[in-house]
C-alpha cells in the first residue's frame, strides 16, 4: 500500500512540473493557447501572471518530492499530506474560480495520494 501511495505522490509531482512547463515555458506556444484555450493576444497579456501561477506548481512539486525522498518516513509523511492539501486546497479554489476540470486533474489526484497515504 506504501509503494501504491508513494507512486501516486510522485504522479501528483510530476503533473505539478508539467503544469510549471505549460505556465512558464508553454503559455504562448501552440501546447499552451490548446490546453487553456486561450487567444496568443490573451496569453501574451497574461504571461506573467502565469510564469508567477508555473512557479508556485514547481513548489508544490518540489515539497512533494522532499517528502518522498526524506530519509525519515515519519517526517516525510508529515510533508506529503501538508504538500497534497496544498495541491488539494489549490485544485479546489481553482475548480471554484477557473474551471470544474481543475478539481478533476489536479485535486483528485492529490485527494486520493492523501487517502493512500493516510491507509498505508
Amino acid at each position: 500500500m506504501s509503494y501504491v501511495a508513494n507512486s501516486l505522490v510522485a504522479l501528483v509531482a510530476a503533473l505539478h512540473l508539467y503544469f510549471l512547463i505549460l505556465e512558464m515555458f508553454l503559455w504562448t506556444k501552440p501546447k499552451g493557447l490548446a490546453t487553456f484555450g486561450n487567444t496568443l493576444e490573451k496569453a501574451q497579456q497574461s504571461a506573467v501572471l502565469a510564469a508567477n501561477q508555473g512557479l508556485y506548481n514547481g513548489f508544490l512539486a518540489a515539497g512533494l518530492i522532499w517528502g518522498l525522498v526524506h530519509p525519515n518516513a515519519a517526517f516525510g509523511l508529515q510533508i506529503k499530506a501538508f504538500f497534497l492539501l496544498c495541491v488539494i486546497v489549490a485544485g479546489l479554489y481553482g475548480g471554484y474560480s477557473v474551471s470544474k476540470k481543475i478539481v478533476i486533474v489536479q485535486a483528485l489526484p492529490a485527494i486520493l495520494a492523501l487517502i493512500l497515504l493516510w491507509l498505508a
